[in-house]
């Protein structure tokens, strides 16, 4: 199904699956359902690391309510020169995958560009490996795209982030619950706090403020700052408790551009969206199966 997915997504690209393995150790939300997908395109000249990993219904609320006590200095060399705070799952998960396989493929295939995509907890590792790469030498090209991604880091990590990979873009559909947790300032909307070591996302937030995800209703929100107050932050606490009461965020954290994104991966991506971009289609692929 991976293939089928590729072929439509990009049909010109000439597309080499190298790899789909599972993300061990995982995070404790998601013991066995974390991936990452590797593909290359001799054609384009580009590698894509896409990352699956999503929380159930029933650990959303455990998810909220991580804190302080849940982020951990992100150290990652010799010299013991830390990038602010991250959770410490996905920093462990991170961490499994680039010694298991990224690094291995940066070495490979060092004069391509690189994108790095994932939904949910997958979205949250994506960015972890992208500022990795950058800061670890690579010279690639680094691109991000992430969907329905929850906070990752601190402020000073998002700040890190946003100096280094430029080309970065967090797509939010309407009130989807995830990117809005672990929450800040004990809130799901509204201001977060900027103090180190408390969850702040990186830029640049594209929220669709429309439950289908239509063609062009999107705002492209503050490129410096993550936690823009006038993007997906601007909706009530009241419509957040609602969503989470109800399990309507969950149903936008699986429901991107108007297809459910599992249903759609598993069925070959039989329906294509055409007037959507080819982007979101890495994540689709991630969640099928080869």
């Amino acid at each position: 199904m991976a293939s089928l997915c590729f072929k439509k997504s990009y049909p010109n690209g000439d597309w080499e699956l190298l790899n789909i393995s599972f993300i061990n150790p995982c995070t404790r939300f998601n013991i066995d359902l974390c991936q990452v997908l590797i593909a290359k395109s001799e054609k384009l000249n580009e590698i894509i690391f896409a990352f699956q990993g999503y929380v159930y219904p029933d650990q959303i609320k455990i998810f909220a309510n991580l804190t302080f006590d849940n982020f951990i200095p992100w150290i990652f060399d010799g010299n013991g020169r830390g990038y602010g705070k991250v959770i410490s799952d996905f920093s462990e998960a991170s961490e499994a995958v680039w010694n298991s396989h990224v690094k291995d493929v940066l070495n490979k295939y060092s004069d391509y560009s690189i994108t790095f995509t994932g939904h949910s907890l997958g979205g949250s590792i994506a960015p972890l490996i992208a500022l990795k790469t950058k800061l670890f030498g690579f010279n690639q090209s680094i691109k991000v795209y992430t969907f329905g991604e929850p906070r990752a880091g601190d402020f000073e990590w998002a700040k890190t982030f946003q100096a280094k990979i430029p080309q970065a873009y967090r797509v939010v559909h309407s009130s989807d619950l995830l990117p809005h947790m672990p929450v800040c300032q004990r809130l799901f909307s509204g201001t977060c706090n900027n103090n180190l070591g408390y969850p702040y996302h990186q830029p640049q937030e594209i929220w669709y403020n429309d439950y289908l995800m239509s063609d062009g209703k999107y705002k492209i929100c503050d490129i410096l700052n993550g936690e823009d107050p006038n993007c997906s932050n601007s909706i009530p606490e009241t419509q957040f408790n609602k969503n989470l009461i109800e399990w309507q965020g969950f149903d936008m954290q699986m429901r991107y551009y108007g297809q459910r994104l599992y249903d759609y991966g598993n069925a070959g991506c039989e329906d294509l969206l055409d007037n959507h971009s080819k982007l979101v289609y890495f994540v689709i692929v991630v969640l099928s199966k080869v």
